[in-house]
């Protein structure tokens, strides 16, 4: 996969400054950027966009890169696009938003997708996020091959553990439900991931997306009683034990 360092073609704050201009200028009247992210080096950018009409809300994710998504199945709508042309740029916006909203990728999150997020947040503040063992053949290739989150995803060993190092507190989880979100929310920007040793792929909350997002249409929910109903006591009893052992090892730290 070959990736084309932005600094070789156009200083990165001006990169930024064009691109907000561009797709703020492309946006349909009732679709509003909630947040971005800029890769670091290449020139690719995730936004995450808010549509709000007659009092229903939808979500969007829009990629911008110069590259293929090396994830299949994921809810995103993807712009290849041969940097610094923003004229071309803004037409191909234009183009896809003249589409039917049901041509598009847009989702719209239930309580329990904002209790599950909720959870996410949590277990960062304690140092603890999600993981998934890849097989060998597409974690040696680091994104060189296609990841289906439609399948392969849901075949991948699932782990609990500490986000900077996978050697502490690692442990195993085995929730299929849990999984299938975990896929979605990654496939929607939600979760990021770095790669680990032993081919762990940890899953991140991509929070200045999270936080923004629940804030607005999620303050104050009763996420723990929720995620109790939804996974079962097993899984929330897990949960906790596995935060309360993480501030231990904090403690002693």
């Amino acid at each position: 996969m070959h990736l084309v360092p932005q600094t070789h073609w156009l200083d990165p704050v001006v990169y930024r400054q064009k691109m907000l201009e561009t797709v703020t200028a492309a946006l349909p009247r009732q679709i509003k950027i909630v947040a971005v992210n800029f890769a670091q080096g290449t020139a690719s950018s995730y936004w995450l966009l808010r549509w709000e009409a007659a009092g229903e809300v939808a979500w969007l994710t829009l990629r911008i890169a110069n590259h293929p998504l090396w994830l299949k199945h994921a809810c995103q709508l993807s712009i290849l696009w041969a940097a610094p042309n923003y004229q071309r740029l803004h037409q191909q916006l234009q183009h896809q938003f003249k589409r039917t909203a049901s041509a598009l990728p847009f989702f719209e999150l239930a309580v329990t997708d904002a209790a599950l997020l909720y959870l996410l947040l949590a277990a960062e503040q304690n140092q603890l996020v999600y993981f998934v063992q890849l097989p060998k053949a597409i974690a040696a290739r680091h994104k060189g091959r296609q990841l289906d989150l439609a399948a392969d995803f849901m075949s991948l060993p699932l782990f609990m553990g500490n986000r900077n190092n996978a050697n502490i507190l690692l442990q195993p989880v085995q929730n299929a439900v849990l999984q299938r979100y975990l896929a979605r929310f990654y496939g929607q920007n939600l979760l990021f991931s770095q790669f680990k040793n032993y081919r762990l792929l940890a899953l991140l909350p991509t929070n200045q997306w999270v936080q923004p997002l629940l804030q607005q249409d999620f303050k104050g929910l009763n996420w723990r009683q929720l995620i109790a109903q939804t996974y079962g006591p097993a899984f929330w009893q897990q949960y906790r034990q596995l935060c309360y052992t993480a501030k231990q090892h904090l403690n002693i730290r």
